[in-house]
């Protein structure tokens, strides 16, 4: 009987204490119902948008690709006689050169997107921060500086035409042959196979190697009285042998 009382006055005495609390008066505060149902909305809203932005990027790769092989398909065609038109050369270079830069003006896109996508349903204000100035401002304008320069310095690449996917060029010290040109990076494909990625803004000189007719200078000994005639001859006769098909 003792016993029984006792274990009721202390139970009365610790429930009186633990509404007394402050950690429960805290936690009250709180609906955890309504917490739990926010969470597994944007967490499921994410899902979904990231399912989205997905099948957004295959579709738009499918799309640049089928666009840009139908072209390229059609200049096939155009040199079905087998004549070597540099013209022609010089626009399948720049149409593999736009098809790599817009696959990749368009990944970025999409990134820029689906990460302003995420933000939002997280509830932060995007477009406050990106309007706001102050310290975080500062920092990511500095932090987005080389980007810029990057965007910037290959801007001026394509717009000078300056190098094309498939040329042979040296870029500072690297040669090889352009492999892919991008918003922030060119890369060169060395004769060893290594691929460079070199940061636009890194670009200081230009050697294309593509352009225009390339001279070589051989000395070649020969006696006062040899026959002029048939050293030419022989000449253009390894001329022929030793000179490489220009590429397509």
């Amino acid at each position: 009987m003792y016993n029984n009382l006792f274990l009721t006055v202390t139970n009365e005495t610790l429930k009186q204490y633990t509404k007394n609390t402050f950690l429960n008066k805290f936690l009250n505060k709180f609906d955890f119902d309504e917490i739990l149902w926010s969470l597994t909305t944007k967490v499921i809203s994410i899902i979904l948008i990231s399912i989205l932005f997905f099948i957004i990027t295959e579709s738009g790769r499918k799309i640049i690709n089928h666009l840009f092989k139908k072209y390229q398909y059609k200049l096939n065609e155009s040199n079905s006689d087998n004549k070597i038109d540099n013209s022609k050369i010089m626009i399948q270079r720049r149409n593999k050169t736009i098809y790599t830069l817009t696959q990749n003006a368009f990944h970025y896109l999409v990134i820029f997107f689906w990460l302003y996508s995420i933000l939002s349903i997280i509830g932060i204000p995007v477009g406050t921060l990106i309007a706001g100035a102050g310290i975080f401002s500062l920092a990511i304008g500095l932090g987005a500086q080389g980007f810029v320069s990057d965007i910037v310095s290959g801007f001026f690449i394509l717009f000078e035409h300056q190098i094309d996917v498939g040329e042979h060029v040296i870029i500072n010290s690297t040669n090889g042959i352009v492999d892919a040109i991008g918003l922030r990076t060119t890369q060169i494909r060395s004769s060893n196979g290594t691929l460079n990625f070199i940061p636009n803004r890194d670009i200081t000189t230009i050697s294309n190697l593509s352009r225009g007719n390339i001279s070589t200078l051989v000395n070649i000994r020969i006696m006062p009285d040899s026959p002029i005639k048939e050293i030419e001859d022989i000449m253009n006769q390894v001329n022929e042998q030793k000179k490489e098909p220009m590429p397509m």
